[in-house]
């Protein structure tokens, strides 16, 4: 890599240093250290939290994904965008969870099922979170090596590997952030790299589309077999990995699942009300958009050198990257990584190497805050007679993020999943996820869910997801050589009854082989949704007819405050209505929400114009090729005025940050 690539990185990660030092000295509380003393705007929560949710290993696998599914993945995604709006605009979950004013949803579980419930979610969040993390050092650290051309080993005295030396300095760093300030140098460094990472993608995308010969891309796409078109979404039902099932199943679960995920539960708290909660919710799309099209446009670019039959010289030196990766799915993992290696010129290799290191740090101090502090305040808390002090409970959390990180090291060397990454990372959360989705629900919205349901959900949730999480992890090194030596005459059976599963849908297989698990991480996952929620009702109806239903409204739960800051209504109102304004929204939010509107609907539009010309029209490819052609250039202006809105949102919402954690401006009852 060149020296200037090196200046640019360095100059960042020093910044960034810098930052969190000065950042210190304006925690002074428990609560300025786990959620910031709730002072975050709307921007600032759209920057900061975006690169918690963005991370290394979530752009890998989004490269995984683009690579192997093409431009088609980007239509059924579209999917997506009406449900991101309704829980967006309904604060589904989101709303109510706030008006609680509980810090995790564990302190929520507590008071709404039992202090023993409490303590058994906690523990199985922990477990599922730290296993889910657990593969996030390894990955990330493997896609800096292959940005930056690092060596695969060093001489210390000895031949010794170089990625677990990368992977231990990049989670210390990430760790030194947490144990400096918490949530406070956390969202603070976050948005440094937030306002880096922008700028550095707007430029790799800009660069990417001039440098991409759109032509040669489509002529690669329409040799693609039938069924397995990577250009049109109609004709792509074949493609195993990411066709239109994954992207629906994903969709049921983010209205299923939405804040049972806790990796990023002190984010979920630092919002000033839960009305700027709900609008940097809103705004969050439109930042997406710039991240997407960078997941997307890397790995085309990708296939246009390695499938296009252009500069050799460049493919070569991809190919002898991924070559030198003895392990199969790592070296599909980083194909599109090494491609970008070589692609980009000197200075955007630099930034975009930035970028990833900004991602992986932001999603790790992040998790590692978050998964200690669910464990501390979950777990230990509620056990102990009596409250720990300030310091105490500020030294208890310090040692959990230290634990919390070695213990994600230890996993990333113990554990190579066998599936693509976002399959994986879905199905190993799912092992808390699955089961707590109808809990959450169940607890916010229904005055008849009560305990037994909510045992019954997390245990069946958990014990079906850890089958899959040992099928996932074993199947191909253990379970099928086994069953192939020892009972190879059960192989047939279970192929027709995994056969019989499919319906005889298009786009589902469960192939019995040594290649993979039979049933994807999405699948999986998915029955185990089913299974948890059916457990909850069940146990619900069960305790309710023998023990007697629960009394009092579920409202009961909800701290109605109202003050000059938050300018909250504390009204429970109606689903449909809650997608309209209220009396909350300002002139300026109500465009907001007009714009948002108009976007989804437009949006919405196109995806079902198209689908009624391809389905009841002959549309080829060339008419999909002149689609997503002007669809990426439409996206790339809005990428561009969202970045610099949310950038000047972002430092008047920074301003008065620093002055309310100066000023100390919290409230107690909060």
């Amino acid at each position: 890599m060149h020296l200037f690539d090196w200046i640019i990185v360095v100059s960042v990660m020093v910044s960034a240093l810098a930052i969190a030092v000065y950042a210190r000295r304006l925690v002074r509380s428990v609560s300025g250290y786990l959620v910031a003393e709730r002072s975050a705007g709307r921007y600032l929560l759209v920057v900061s939290n975006g690169m918690a949710g963005l991370g290394a290993i979530t752009i890998v696998a989004q490269f995984e994904m683009f690579y192997d599914a093409g431009l088609t993945a980007n239509w059924w995604m579209l999917l997506s965008i009406p449900a991101t709006l309704v829980i967006a605009l309904s604060g589904w979950v989101y709303y109510r969870f706030r008006q609680t004013r509980a810090m995790t949803l564990g302190e929520f579980l507590g008071q709404r099922y039992s202090q023993r419930f409490r303590v058994f979610a906690g523990v199985l969040a922990f477990v599922s979170g730290v296993l889910n993390f657990g593969i996030f050092p390894a990955v990330g650290s493997r896609f800096v090596m292959t940005l930056a051309d690092l060596p695969e080993s060093i001489w210390i005295g000895v031949d010794f590997p170089l990625q677990p030396i990368l992977m231990v300095s990049m989670v210390g760093a990430a760790t030194c952030i947490v144990l400096l300030g918490g949530q406070v140098v956390i969202i603070l460094t976050d948005l440094l790299f937030g306002f880096v990472t922008m700028l550095s993608m707007f430029c790799v995308i800009s660069y990417l589309w001039w440098w991409m010969d759109w032509a040669v891309l489509v002529d690669v796409f329409e040799s693609d077999p039938v069924g397995h078109s990577r250009l049109d979404p109609f004709s792509s039902a074949r493609l195993a990995g990411f066709n239109i099932w994954y992207f629906a199943i994903g969709i049921l679960f983010s209205f299923y699942a939405t804040m049972t995920f806790q990796g990023d539960t002190p984010y979920r708290a630092a919002p000033i009300s839960p009305h700027e909660s709900k609008m940097a919710a809103v705004l969050v799309e439109w930042r997406a958009l710039s991240v997407r099209l960078m997941m997307m446009l890397v790995p085309l670019a990708a296939i246009i050198l390695l499938e296009g039959g252009g500069n050799e010289t460049l493919k070569q030196a991809v190919e002898s990257k991924i070559a030198s990766i003895d392990n199969p799915v790592v070296a599909r993992q980083m194909t599109v990584p090494a491609a970008a290696s070589v692609l980009l010129p000197v200075g955007l290799k630099g930034a975009f190497i930035v970028l990833v290191l900004g991602a992986f740090l932001s999603t790790h101090d992040t998790y590692l805050h978050a998964w200690a502090s669910v464990f501390i305040r979950d777990v230990v808390q509620p056990l102990r007679s009596e409250p720990l002090s300030d310091k105490g409970e500020i030294r208890l959390l310090r040692f959990g993020v230290v634990t919390v990180a070695a213990m994600i090291l230890a996993i990333s060397l113990l554990i190579q999943p066998s599936d693509y990454l976002l399959k994986f990372m879905f199905l190993s959360a799912s092992i808390f996820i699955g089961g707590a989705g109808a809990v959450l629900i169940g607890g916010l919205y229904t005055n008849w869910g009560n305990t037994w349901g909510a045992w019954a959900s997390l245990s069946v949730g958990a014990a079906v997801a850890t089958v899959g999480v040992i099928g996932q992890t074993f199947w191909i090194d253990r379970i099928y050589p086994w069953l192939s030596d020892s009972h190879p005459n059960w192989l047939e059976p279970l192929q027709k009854v995994l056969d019989a599963m499919t319906l005889g849908l298009p786009g589902i297989e469960f192939p019995v082989g040594d290649q993979q698990f039979p049933i994807d991480g999405q699948w999986w996952s998915l029955g185990t949704m089913v299974l948890a929620t059916a457990s909850y009702i069940l146990g619900s109806v069960v305790q309710g007819l023998f023990m007697g239903w629960p009394t009092g409204d579920v409202t009961r739960f909800f701290v109605d405050g109202v003050n000059d800051v938050q300018r909250e209504s504390g009204k429970v109102r109606r689903m449909l209505r809650s997608l309209f304004p209220s009396e909350e929204f300002t002139l300026g939010d109500k465009w907001i929400w007009g714009a948002k509107m108009a976007w989804t609907g437009g949006l919405g539009i196109v995806f079902v114009v198209g689908t009624t010309a391809a389905c009841f029209f002959q549309v080829d490819g060339r008419w999909w090729a002149t689609f997503w052609n002007g669809y990426i250039q439409a996206t790339l202006v809005i990428a561009l005025v969202t970045t610099c809105w949310f950038s000047v949102g972002a430092v008047g919402d920074l301003k008065r940050f620093l002055v309310r954690l100066a000023q100390n401006i919290s409230d107690a009852d909060d």
